[in-house]
């Protein structure tokens, strides 16, 4: 069997076009709704590597996508949005926006570092990591 491949799409006959691995992984990478991704923090990118030891980098997740009408309550809505997501959607707000998709839910990062003393201090911050999005 002939099999050529061009512009994303590999030819198998001259009445089939079949969808490569590539194409397939960037489709799946659009939110379809709202929900959590990956944010990788590096702190030698963001230039803070000279104070803290350790860890190097983390996961701290960001909320992406679009909260669609209705939400589900696997979106965390809070009654605001709910009221909001019906006004936007009624058509008789035009000004009224979609509710935002956001953290809903934080968690805590130790960090170890050193203080302005040179000291080295473990220390926990709160809210540094996104652990459940929702529509706010």
């Amino acid at each position: 069997m002939f099999s050529s491949e061009e512009g994303g799409h590999r030819e198998v006959s001259s009445h089939r076009i079949r969808r490569t691995v590539t194409e397939n992984v960037t489709l799946r990478q659009v939110p379809t709704g709202c929900e959590r991704r990956d944010m990788l923090v590096d702190f030698e990118v963001i230039g803070w590597s000279s104070w803290i030891v350790s860890p190097k980098s983390y996961n701290a997740y960001q909320c992406v996508g679009q909260c669609q009408f209705p939400l589900g309550q696997n979106l965390n809505p809070t009654n605001h949005a709910t009221v909001q997501s019906i006004m936007n959607n009624s058509g008789h707000s035009p000004g009224v926006q979609r509710p935002c998709c956001v953290p809903a839910t934080y968690g805590n990062l130790s960090l170890l570092f050193y203080d302005s003393d040179e000291n080295v201090v473990l220390k926990q911050y709160d809210q540094m990591v996104a652990t459940q999005c929702g529509c706010h």
